[in-house]
């Protein structure tokens, strides 16, 4: 399937396009984004200004277009190499007769799917935030001075607002007849939203991910359940009977002394750093205790740990003897009795995108798997990697967006004791 956006300069579809091929990436699809403005800096020697945008230039617009269709036919070639695979064309694709040419080239492939995402933005403060994140990360930006930096690209969006042509139920007469196009326009990237013409996994996942799209720079914060009394490692080590009776159920174990002094630390840093969080967890007793500790929070059955079937409570050693057919393959082999990775990943979907349309400040606090699954779609990671990752127990994994990236730093308990920054 391919994503093609649409929109002026400064709206936003080179933030979507990235964090599209993120969410898609994380589901363990393939998924690239191919940028028309990276090509051009690449192969285009003279100015680029906002005069290179300029819709009177015959000779730039030809060039544009002859930049454009390189970026596509490569886009093609990569898609051809593969299955399953999501490419999304990030280009301003902004008149009626691109979008034809757009569409007519696609067309060559059979069965792919092609969905416009158009991003409008007409709120003053959305628009500043687009402006000022272009300024920031563009290239074509870096070495300028920021106010003719703004005035540069106040004039390049001017250009192409006099041609400028707004997605609409566009019928396109191709090769094979009349074609209804599917597509999504996104207003204040969620403010508002029109799907048409969309069906399939696109409406199920895609749709609702893009909805929860937000510019904020509200932290995420992901945190391991805090220590209880017992656990399923614990009992094992202390040579207790495995499998354990009935009545011993370790999702219902207290919380530690200590981990009662590591949810304490982190209330207090919470306190200090926002006036008011949205908290998730699971439905295992140390994460309501934490939960009500910081005021309350959303219970989400979907951050209970993986079910790992008949291999429940063994260390990675005795796992590797009992299912080495899942080590090899995480994301698609399932434990007997239990849940493959890719199976977790269609439960955390929900919450994921819960998590991503909150303005405030967010926290996670869940077991192991799930946790480790989420960090790798905030740290870019392939989620097969998922299983070998280290999340040490009471720190706290602080990740700030920065355009449509995060960076990352982690707390110890000692360090949650300091000044808040």
């Amino acid at each position: 399937m391919v994503f093609v956006m649409v929109g002026l300069p400064a709206r936003g579809k080179s933030f979507i396009s990235l964090q599209l091929t993120r969410f898609l990436n994380w589901m363990g699809f393939e998924a690239r984004v191919f940028n028309a403005g990276n090509h051009r800096r690449t192969t285009e020697t003279g100015v680029q200004n906002a005069s290179y945008f300029d819709p009177k230039s015959t000779t730039a617009a030809a060039r544009r277009d002859q930049i454009a269709f390189e970026v596509l036919d490569g886009m093609l070639e990569w898609m051809d190499e593969g299955r399953d695979r999501f490419a999304v064309f990030d280009a301003t694709n902004s008149t009626q007769a691109r979008r034809r040419m757009v569409a007519e080239r696609l067309q060559g492939t059979p069965g792919l799917g092609v969905i416009f995402v158009e991003s409008i933005c007409d709120d003053d403060s959305v628009l500043e935030a687009n402006i000022a994140l272009k300024l920031s990360k563009s290239p074509d930006y870096a070495r300028m001075p920021r106010e003719e930096a703004r005035q540069d690209l106040l004039r390049r969006i001017s250009h192409y607002e006099t041609v400028y042509e707004p997605l609409e139920e566009e019928e396109m007469t191709l090769a094979g007849g009349v074609v209804r196009i599917s597509y999504i326009k996104l207003l204040n990237f969620s403010s508002h939203v029109v799907a048409h013409n969309i069906w399939g996994r696109a409406a199920v996942t895609v749709l609702p991910y893009l909805m929860a799209l937000h510019v904020g720079s509200r932290p995420v914060w992901l945190v391991r359940l805090p220590h209880a009394e017992v656990t399923a490692y614990s009992w094992r080590k202390q040579g207790k009977p495995w499998p354990p009776p009935r009545e011993v159920q370790f999702a219902e174990q207290p919380l530690s002394p200590q981990g009662h002094a590591f949810v304490d630390t982190l209330a207090a840093f919470i306190a200090r750093r926002a006036d008011g969080i949205a908290v998730f967890t699971c439905t295992h007793r140390r994460g309501l205790e934490l939960a009500e500790r910081l005021g309350g929070g959303r219970v989400r059955t979907s951050l209970n740990p993986q079910d790992r079937g008949i291999c429940f409570g063994l260390t990675a050693e005795e796992v590797a003897e009992c299912a080495p057919d899942v080590l090899a393959d995480p994301l698609h082999k399932r434990f007997a009795g239990g849940e493959s990775l890719a199976d977790m990943l269609q439960r955390l979907v929900p919450t994921l995108i819960e998590v991503e349309q909150e303005m405030r400040p967010v926290l996670v606090a869940a077991p192991l798997t799930p946790l480790q699954a989420l960090y790798c779609y905030y740290a870019g990671l392939p989620v097969a990697s998922a299983v070998s990752l280290q999340l040490p127990m009471h720190t706290l994994i602080e990740l700030q967006p920065s355009g449509a990236h995060f960076t990352e730093r982690r707390l110890s308990m000692e360090e949650l004791c300091g000044p808040a920054p």
